[in-house]
């Protein structure tokens, strides 16, 4: 497909398919030594992408991924209290890609209660938003920090659209983190 005047008879390829199963295998091919460069948008049906995806599209090196987080889906499965049931667990360690995400995510409240007894607490929405960005950039050569919150009418965070860079040269990290920092802050 023709782009435009600077990139005519590039191939622009869509697909059309479970993520997961497309993804996890991206960093199979040598696209680098190809001459590829690419965006990946990640739209994925509620809790349903696994990290490991993400890291393979990291691998590859060739990839940008514009990321829209179930951020509401992941919210409501992160009691307030800590009690979390392990098929929950299991679904949290499967998005977050790791199993230590609870000691990043709940605080021991320095309040007592009138039992002297101190209780857990969530981290707010801002400290998850940060989290999520600080598990991308574990993942990714590139991240914005400006991800945006995607809110329904009353204010609630539905989805966070984040953008993660997956060449490693500091001239294509640079551009691309202005780029997506301009596209982001407009938002």
């Amino acid at each position: 497909a023709t782009i435009g005047p600077n990139l005519e008879h590039r191939d622009v390829e869509f697909h059309d398919a479970d993520c997961n199963s497309f993804l996890v295998n991206i960093n199979k091919q040598n696209w680098k030594k190809q001459g590829w460069r690419g965006v990946v948008f990640l739209d994925p049906f509620a809790m349903n992408l696994a990290w490991e995806c993400l890291k393979s599209i990291s691998e590859t090196q060739v990839f940008d991924v514009w990321y829209l987080f179930p951020f509401s889906a992941v919210n409501r499965n992160l009691n307030k209290d800590g009690n979390i049931p392990s098929s929950n667990r299991k679904l949290l360690d499967y998005i977050f890609g790791t199993e230590d995400w609870d000691s990043k995510i709940y605080f021991e409240d320095p309040q007592t209660n009138m039992f002297g007894e101190r209780r857990v607490k969530k981290v707010n929405s801002v400290a998850l938003k940060q989290y999520i960005i600080s598990r991308l950039k574990d993942t990714f050569s590139t991240v914005s920090d400006k991800s945006v919150f995607l809110k329904n009418e009353t204010q609630s965070p539905l989805f966070l659209l984040c953008f993660a860079g997956g060449n490693p040269n500091a001239k294509a990290k640079e551009l691309s983190l202005r780029l997506a920092n301009h596209i982001l802050y407009r938002m």
